[in-house]
């Protein structure tokens, strides 16, 4: 019985470990914390993100790093994801929102917290996964500033670019072809859409 007992924990140990091995090896930033909000285990990529190694046991995710908003204001203690997990019991999606480091450098993320549930149902924990989204940021703002280098051109040669799509039917022109053209924003033929580029 003992030796049944003692291979079983051995394998249990194993798979732990394995799983482990695997969440560390994940390039987003993952940690686990218990119902009182202190860590239980992190990554490295979670290190790398935040600026700083806690102390497992000893930290909580709330003393690690500030929360902000997009448009850069403070999310309140209550409003975080983790802990609106932690208060409500269910998986945060879809949000986005800045970490601050400990050196005041912002890093825009989309955390995906969940809740960690035992047998009877409770909530024991969190699972936070908080992707770093710096590269779309990025590649959004170089598009952005494409789409207005592209307007002011179109706007500059007095010319319009338009598309149509035979599969649905529908066009889309430049946000100045009502001007060049002349008709009203809106206006199209029959059966087609007009939407502004």
């Amino acid at each position: 019985r003992e030796a049944l007992l003692s291979a079983s924990n051995e394998r249990l140990r194993a798979q732990e470990g394995a799983f482990r091995r695997l969440l560390g090896a994940l390039p987003a930033a993952i940690y686990t914390t218990d119902r009182a909000g202190y860590l239980t285990y992190c990554n490295q990529a979670a290190v790398e993100l935040w600026g700083r190694r806690p102390e497992l046991g000893q930290d909580k995710w709330s003393d690690l790093w500030r929360l902000h908003y997009p448009d850069g204001t403070s999310v309140p203690l209550d409003e975080r994801p983790t802990q609106s997990v932690l208060s409500k019991g269910r998986a945060v999606r879809g949000g986005e929102a800045l970490l601050e480091r400990p050196d005041g450098t912002l890093v825009p993320i989309m955390p995906c917290p969940a809740p960690l549930i035992d047998e009877r149902g409770s909530v024991i924990g969190v699972v936070n996964m908080q992707i770093d989204i710096t590269e779309r940021k990025q590649a959004e703002a170089v598009l952005k500033e494409s789409e207005s280098c592209l307007a002011d051109a179109l706007t500059a040669g007095q010319v319009i670019a338009f598309e149509w799509d035979a599969a649905t039917r529908r066009t889309r022109r430049s946000a100045n072809a009502a001007l060049i053209l002349g008709f009203e924003e809106g206006d199209g033929e029959p059966g087609l859409r007009c939407d502004n580029f």
